[in-house]
């Protein structure tokens, strides 16, 4: 939804753009190829901000979701199979808010790309490893960029969740709130990165 968000909103933005270009005036002291450079400018900047927007709406809708599920975690008798389409759904948010966050930090790349490795060992892995291995970095190479540490947790907190909501594992549900709790701790720190940039 806020892929085709964004999409409107670039389209939006430069049929905007081209319908303010037909009426303008050109002064005579301005070259041309400046007029072309500023317009260009122009439009990349509205483009930029049309990212922005996006990413930060898709960090709302996460922070919404991520809510959501506190709430699901904390009531009685909601089934596991709710719980987990929920936190599914909140680490795809959290894969597609990393890409975002690659645009402003690209030096964040091969530690997103380690983080990658977590998905296809959701069956399988067990909580201490989960823990070792990713939440604390071990699996993951050195980085000194706190956006990037702060991004990877959108991914490792629901990802416990699941891990968690196993049949083999069985976690405490108030240990899984406690973890997307702790997540959305993260959230002002990554919109904030969004919002400087």
């Amino acid at each position: 939804m806020a892929s085709r968000q964004f999409i409107l909103m670039v389209v939006f933005l430069i049929a905007c753009n081209g319908r303010d270009s037909a009426s303008s005036t050109t002064s005579a002291n301005v070259e041309p190829a400046a007029r072309v450079d500023t317009k260009s400018t122009n439009k990349e900047s509205q483009v930029k901000s049309a990212t922005r927007t996006a990413d930060l709406l898709l960090i709302d809708a996460y922070k919404s979701d991520a809510s959501r599920l506190v709430d699901s975690l904390q009531k009685e008798g909601i089934d596991d199979a709710t719980l987990r389409k929920m936190a599914s759904s909140i680490l795809v948010q959290g894969y597609k808010i990393m890409g975002a966050a690659l645009k402003v930090h690209p030096e964040c790349l091969s530690y997103f790309t380690a983080l990658n490795l977590l998905e296809k060992q959701l069956s399988t892995i067990d909580i201490d490893t989960l823990e070792r291995d990713f939440h604390k970095g071990g699996a993951l190479p050195k980085n000194k960029n706190q956006s990037c540490y702060h991004v990877k947790d959108l991914v490792v907190h629901p990802a416990t969740v699941l891990v968690g909501l196993r049949a083999d594992v069985a976690m405490k549900k108030v240990d899984m709130t406690r973890e997307i709790v702790e997540v959305l701790g993260h959230l002002h720190e990554v919109k904030a990165l969004f919002q400087e940039n």
